[in-house]
């Protein structure tokens, strides 16, 4: 080989190295069977009856979960979009996770608790004077929670008159919102609310902080900086060229259409890796952080907040608890919740419900040893059956049915 030869394998071995991992990758993926991880990590006992539009025709309130199947009449009409706000109904957004929107070991005329809900509260009625609409999401956290209240009430038209919230003590356990929400939290219209919610009673650092990051977590510039006219004719310039690059890769590159799922899979993979090396089971104690429980704690209350702003009256419950031991929940961290979520919603003027309790164990179920996530046959603390759905909509019913009534006559 000559000198010169020597001298440019060097140069081009790396950028070569890349372009024919990238090849191999592709070819990989490009061969990889279709995997739905809308269906909690292969969990094929566990149906998803969730998605569609909530609020604004632009906005999509619900967009991880994905119907599985043409959806009954029935829920159908909670996943519609929030409807106009008039004299003679009552406009119900009802948020939760994934235990709101899934069914384990779903049968024949099984409902999710929205649409049971719904069916309760009208009497069966095609008229919906309580017009009910799901905004859930799979591991729901309480930025994302703050985002999807503040996006449904930017409508004034649209902007619902109650909103039921569930809040389950993983979604304590995290921050971050995800990206489609992170977008939304960008509008003006939205930074706009956030600060007059935080400006509205005492400091949130915490949450202030938080909402601060998610704002930058994209690495775009920060609000002012936007706000320059140079600043936004480069940034719909480079927003341009960039999508037009994603549609070309999402075409033409398998790697690229199928990051997400790619994404997923190994998430998948590692979950049960670590599962597997450190033994965690469904049932290990996992208490949770401080800082993030503080952080959360900030995030309900400025959501409390905006709601009593908006005029929105606010339901908000602590979701059912398997009443299994040993289980993954610290008792410390429930009656902390418990007192602290009580005392927000005092002093909003929030109705407040602890539901912990609720579903029986035998309404629970365990997962299935095909899970690919590496907890197969063990206990399922965030999932319940169709009958536990239902009970949990009757006493939603029994508790807040008189409240609703008395704020749909109120508004008549």
């Amino acid at each position: 080989m000559s000198r010169p030869s020597r001298a440019v394998l060097p140069r081009w071995y790396l950028p070569g190295a890349v372009v024919v991992l990238l090849i191999g990758v592709n070819i990989v993926v490009s061969r990889m069977a279709p995997v739905d991880l809308m269906v909690a990590g292969q969990n094929a006992r566990l149906s998803f009856q969730a998605g569609g539009r909530v609020g604004d025709q632009t906005v999509r309130l619900t967009p991880l979960a994905g119907v599985q199947g043409e959806p009954t009449r029935a829920t159908a009409a909670i996943l519609a979009e929030l409807p106009a706000n008039q004299r003679d109904s009552l406009s119900v957004l009802y948020i939760g996770n994934s235990q709101t929107m899934a069914i384990m070991d779903a049968e024949p005329g099984n409902r999710i608790v929205a649409a049971w809900l719904a069916e309760l509260l009208n009497d069966g009625r095609g008229d919906e004077p309580f017009a009910v609409r799901l905004a859930s999401e799979a591991n729901l956290t309480m930025s994302e929670l703050l985002i999807k209240s503040i996006v449904a009430a930017l409508e004034p038209s649209r902007r619902p008159d109650v909103e039921i919230v569930g809040i389950v003590l993983d979604g304590l356990r995290w921050v971050e919102a995800r990206a489609e929400l992170v977008t939304l939290a960008e509008s003006p219209a939205v930074r706009e609310h956030v600060q007059l919610a935080l400006a509205a009673g005492p400091p949130l650092p915490a949450a202030a902080r938080s909402l601060e990051t998610l704002a930058r977590s994209d690495g775009k510039a920060a609000p002012a900086e936007r706000d320059d006219p140079t600043t936004r004719r480069n940034d719909r310039a480079i927003d341009r060229v960039e999508q037009r690059l994603q549609r070309w890769s999402e075409t033409n590159i398998a790697l690229f259409s199928a990051r997400r799922r790619v994404r997923g899979t190994v998430n998948l993979k590692y979950t049960a890796l670590r599962n597997w090396a450190f033994g965690f089971k469904t049932t290990t104690k996992r208490p949770i952080a401080p800082a993030l429980y503080a952080t959360n704690l900030e995030l309900i209350e400025l959501t409390l907040r905006f709601l009593h702003q908006q005029g929105v009256r606010a339901v908000f419950y602590i979701a059912p608890i398997r009443p299994l031991e040993p289980g993954p929940y610290v008792a410390e961290d429930v009656e902390r919740f418990r007192r602290e979520l009580a005392r927000l919603c005092e002093r909003y003027g929030a109705v407040y419900a602890d539901y912990t309790r609720l579903i029986p164990g035998e309404l629970w179920t365990n997962y299935p040893d095909t899970d690919q996530s590496g907890v197969g046959g063990q206990p399922d603390f965030a999932h319940f059956t169709g009958n536990a759905h239902r009970r949990l909509a009757e006493r939603l019913a029994a508790d807040i049915g008189p409240q609703l009534r008395s704020w749909l006559a109120q508004k008549r």
